[in-house]
């Protein structure tokens, strides 16, 4: 975290910070001695522990004012200290290793070590969606995996075009189900719905339908590349996240390895080979990101200017606070890195760079505002859902991924009947009551 006083950048988010202006600070850690130490979430004890933000609210018994101290529990026993630092304001750090979800063996095979991140990992060091995911659930009697099959069109049923029988794919072949979830991502989605709502002549009945597409963001974003002529040895690098108090819209994470092979595309072309290792040897790279925030006129068009195409519609010039606040940033890290002799060469990240695609099928209660409801399932339609990035109406100063995983295991926890945040005593949903009025749909794919 960063410190007004000190004006230097924290070292990682295995501090988290909450300043309040505590008198009695025996009773503050007595209070925080009643946290809960596990978080309500089925784990296998083979399993490597699982991390949670906890959020307590304590009331200050002087200046009855209610301060909230944010805690990661790893552990059965989490160890929490209170420091007393500049004068009266006291300090509640907890200090943690943050789960990274690599092997605790990497270190031994550094050339995966070293690029685990946006890398394949042959040895299956690290948790990725193939051997953490789709391995464990290949197999399932109740779960068929198929892939190669592009989504073209959701397909209607005969009795009403606001109930989705299945999808259509490029191959010919169509599958058909009891309830659709539309997960083709922020880009996907809304181009597919779109055009089913233009095909079906469903837009003059449907409030939700101008929203569709609309809202698109994905961060500001910009790599900077910081040189130095100190030989850099470190192999783990993207395992920290750096916070500024005045820019708290924004945060800063190391790129992973960098060497004279990866950086010889962005490097002068004359340049040799030896002389792109030396500069990769010395070189340590940040990814800097901005919450760019929801503006209408970003959007997605399924079909652009009367042709077939889709098109994306955006521009950060319509959402000046987000270009002032990314800004501020680059240059604020350019300036303390040049302070203690390094220099950062910054490149902006263009719209081809689409990780973070979020908010085109945005979520709410008013569907003149919104395309999807609390629940997941689409204004004015009987069983579509989306359960991807689509439908967050944020996407936060970090990588949204959790938060997509978090949307997506919410609406299934909806459809099956079950709410995860009752303890799992769950309620019958709408989703659930649609289930009992479609058995007689067929389940299997035709084509």
């Amino acid at each position: 975290m960063y410190s007004p006083e000190s004006g230097f950048w924290g070292r990682s988010v295995r501090q988290l910070v909450a300043r309040a202006q505590v008198p009695d600070e025996q009773k503050l850690e007595a209070q925080s001695e009643a946290l809960p130490h596990v978080w309500p979430l089925a784990q296998s004890p083979q399993e490597p522990p699982q991390s949670m933000a906890v959020s307590v609210p304590f009331l200050t018994p002087s200046l009855q004012v209610a301060v909230t101290v944010t805690l990661v529990v790893v552990r059965p026993e989490p160890t929490v200290r209170v420091c007393a630092v500049e004068g009266a304001v006291s300090v509640k750090v907890k200090e943690v290793a943050m789960p990274v979800a690599l092997a605790p063996d990497i270190l031994d095979h550094p050339e995966e070590a070293k690029h685990f991140d946006a890398f394949a990992s042959p040895r299956g060091l690290k948790a990725d969606a193939e051997n953490h995911l789709l391995d464990r659930v290949r197999g399932k009697p109740n779960l068929e995996i198929r892939t190669g099959k592009k989504v073209v069109a959701l397909r209607a049923t005969a009795s009403s075009a606001t109930r989705v029988s299945g999808v259509a794919c490029e191959d010919g072949s169509h599958y058909q189900g009891d309830i659709v979830l539309l997960a083709a991502g922020a880009l996907h989605s809304p181009r597919l719905l779109q055009t089913y709502v233009e095909t079906n002549k469903l837009a003059a009945n449907l409030a939700c339908y101008p929203q569709i597409g609309r809202n698109y963001k994905y961060h500001l974003l910009t790599a900077m590349l910081m040189l130095t002529w100190k030989r850099q040895t470190d192999v783990l690098r993207k395992t920290t996240v750096l916070l500024h108090d005045a820019l708290p819209h924004s945060s800063v994470q190391p790129l992973g390895w960098l060497d004279g092979e990866l950086l010889a595309p962005e490097l002068p072309r004359l340049l040799p080979r030896w002389g792109a290792d030396l500069v990769g040897q010395r070189a340590y790279g940040f990814f800097l990101q901005t919450e760019d925030g929801s503006h209408p006129d970003n959007r997605v068009v399924a079909k652009a200017n009367g042709t077939a195409l889709p098109c994306l519609d955006y521009d950060s010039r319509r959402l000046p606070p987000a270009r002032a606040e990314h800004q501020r940033l680059v240059r604020l890290l350019q300036r303390q890195l040049l302070s203690i002799g390094y220099v950062g060469l910054v490149k902006p990240i263009p719209i081809t760079g689409t990780a973070h695609a979020c908010g085109t099928l945005v979520a709410g209660n008013d569907p003149s505002a919104s395309v999807v409801d609390a629940d997941g399932k689409v204004h004015g339609f009987d069983n579509l859902y989306v359960v991807d990035g689509s439908a967050l109406p944020r996407s936060s100063r970090v990588n949204p991924a959790l938060t997509i995983y978090a949307w997506g295991l919410r609406v299934a926890s909806r459809l099956s009947g079950r709410n995860l945040g009752t303890g799992g005593q769950g309620h019958e949903s709408d989703a659930t009551r649609d289930l009992g009025h479609q058995r007689d749909m067929a389940r299997q794919p035709q084509g």
